[in-house]
């Protein structure tokens, strides 16, 4: 299994370095291998990376300040072929439907990661 760096993995979910590194420390996103101190940094894989991208949206579907509660806990307990397949979930009175594009022919890229439809 491919693992990404902080850097890596922040370009290729489209959030910046900066919030990934936030989301890392405050525990709403894990990454796989956690950094300990500045000889060991974090790692990412594709699955960490797809949540990412999915966390991302929500937060800036609400304005950029948050992530609704319930969106957040069924991304972070997502498998990939759940965040891949669409998933579909109701906070409030909004209902969201996220469908990410996956195109990992020898290794994703920025492009390949996408958010499809939302409702």
């Amino acid at each position: 299994m491919k693992l990404y760096s902080t850097s890596e993995a922040s370009d290729l979910a489209g959030v910046t370095f900066t919030r990934l590194n936030r989301w890392a420390t405050t525990g709403t996103l894990v990454p796989t291998t956690p950094a300990q101190g500045s000889g060991r940094p974090a790692k990412y894989s594709l699955l960490d990376v797809l949540r990412a991208r999915a966390i991302g949206f929500l937060v800036d579907s609400s304005g950029g300040t948050y992530c609704p509660r319930v969106g957040l806990a069924v991304i972070k307990e997502a498998s990939a072929d759940d965040l891949t397949n669409g998933l579909v979930f109701k906070e409030g009175r909004a209902t969201t439907a996220l469908d990410l594009q996956v195109n990992e022919v020898t290794e994703p890229t920025l492009a390949a990661l996408s958010i499809l439809s939302t409702r």
